[in-house]
């Protein structure tokens, strides 16, 4: 008997050392610090993942930030203007986030920060950022659009991309807020709405096949070119396939080659002008791309209160040129009264608003005479624009 229970002890005493110990994960906390003066938060509701505070967050190589628990769940990052400095590994692996916001604080994104976020498509970018670290972006494979909230110029000559790894990052469609497109003309893009501006004056670059700074931007949807601008450049626009809606201005002389090639969803064009003044003033130098497409929309007279709503109705009463206006100079003529010398020789946009007067119609200035630059100039049509 002894020997049997003998016999049976040591069975059970040899299965338990073959028997698997379980391992306990602990849930992570819904807060918790990342940094000497930085934390996170989650909330499970929007699944989104917050950073908040200020300073430099830690670098958890080899360490749990405290999120990794609940990495599965997060579908969102959130990174706070205060934080200076995204640690090593500080969003490794969080597979199934989708987009990435990071404030305009942040200067530094650390080496893997967001290595194999396999399901990241959409990435923004603080406009201080300057260092973006190796492998930051590692396997980042469906990453399709970055959103840059500083100037063109300052991500092309400023912002570091270190060593390999961030080929997901580089080959994704670049937004800037800000940029230049010509001498004089410079764009902003807002983000959310996709509305492209150009302001300025004279001439946009021309660009090569696919050198502009606009190719396949799919998220631009409204096109605005404010007066003052002649000439849009040669491809500017090409397959901007979001693209619906286009605002062209008055002073529009020329449309370069191709500068709506494959601008498919283009269907309305708004111009600040007659169909007489289109007619006889713009020229549309190719015939085979969206914009000779799309249906032509003008103004009914050339009277200073009409504008575009975004929409593309038409403002019949816009009160708002009242308090800084310009006007078109053009064809010389003898005899004229000695005002605006300072402005260029040419058609040009003056602004007169130290002139006008409330209760100055367009009949007081329209056939007036004006000196501009040593000629003279009688002004035929009156255009008012903020």
């Amino acid at each position: 008997m002894k020997k049997a229970l003998s016999v049976l002890l040591s069975i059970l005493l040899l299965a338990g050392m073959f028997t698997a110990v379980p391992v306990v994960t602990h849930a992570a906390e819904p807060t918790g610090s990342c940094g000497a003066n930085a934390t996170y938060s989650y909330d499970a509701v929007t699944k989104k993942l917050t950073i908040s505070g200020t300073g430099a967050m830690d670098d958890f190589y080899l360490s749990d930030p405290g999120y990794y628990g609940i990495r599965d769940n997060v579908l969102s990052i959130e990174v706070g203007d205060g934080i200076t400095y995204i640690g090593l590994f500080a969003f490794y692996n969080l597979r199934n986030a989708t987009t990435a916001a990071i404030g305009s604080g942040t200067t530094t994104i650390a080496r893997s920060t967001f290595e194999r976020c396999t399901s990241l498509k959409t990435v923004s970018i603080g406009e201080n950022v300057r260092t973006i670290g190796k492998d930051a972006f590692l396997d980042c494979d469906n990453l399709s659009d970055v959103y840059f909230s500083g100037n063109e110029s300052v991500w092309n000559s400023s912002v570091a991309i270190v060593g390999n790894g961030n080929d997901a990052l580089l080959q994704a469609t670049l937004y800037c807020k800000y940029g230049s497109c010509g001498a004089n003309v410079n764009y902003t893009f807002d983000f959310e709405s996709g509305k492209l501006t150009l302001s300025g004056s004279g001439a946009m670059a021309d660009y090569e096949w696919n050198t502009s700074p606009f190719y396949l931007k799919n998220k631009i949807t409204t096109l605005v070119i404010e007066e003052g601008i002649t000439e849009i450049g040669k491809y500017a626009f090409r397959e901007c396939k979001g693209l619906s809606k286009v605002f062209l201005p008055a002073s529009l002389r020329t449309t370069g080659y191709y500068s709506f090639l494959f601008d498919y969803l283009l269907q309305d064009v708004y111009y600040s002008g007659t169909q007489e003044r289109w007619n006889e003033e713009v020229t549309v130098t190719t015939l085979e791309d969206s914009l000779s497409a799309a249906r032509l929309h003008c103004f009914p007279a050339d009277p200073y209160n009409y504008a575009w709503n975004d929409d593309g109705s038409l403002n019949t009463n816009n009160t708002s040129l009242v308090s800084s206006m310009r006007f078109v100079v053009r064809e010389p003529r003898v005899d004229c009264h000695p005002a605006f010398s300072n402005a260029e020789e040419g058609e040009k946009y003056v602004n007169v608003s130290a002139y006008w007067h409330d209760d100055t119609t367009d009949e007081d200035m329209t056939n007036k005479d004006y000196f501009v630059a040593g000629h003279q100039y009688t002004i035929k049509s009156l255009f008012l624009f903020p």
